[in-house]
């Protein structure tokens, strides 16, 4: 199994960033809802990953992961069926 991932979007300053788990230069963003988008755009291009979002005072807020799973369990029309949670849907 290759290892996850993690893409943490963190506050700097007036700015966010998204600081990649791998080395690189962290991306800072004018908004936070900016910074969650790149960060969850760039998790699902390298699966398995997540993106870990921080609050201004140190907190996790939220954690979101992507997995490359097979179609058969995302399939929305068998009974019963629901979003596993701490999954993002877009």
């Amino acid at each position: 199994m290759a290892k996850r991932i993690t893409f943490r979007v963190t506050p700097k300053g007036n700015q966010w960033q998204v600081v990649p788990a791998r080395a690189g230069a962290a991306a800072l963003y004018a908004d936070k809802d900016r910074a969650v988008r790149e960060a969850s755009g760039h998790a699902r291009e390298i699966q398995p990953s997540r993106v870990v979002i921080y609050t201004r005072g140190g907190a996790v807020e939220t954690e979101y992961t992507f997995e490359n799973e097979p179609l058969h369990q995302h399939r929305s029309d068998r009974v019963g069926w629901s979003q596993p949670p701490g999954r993002l849907v877009s």
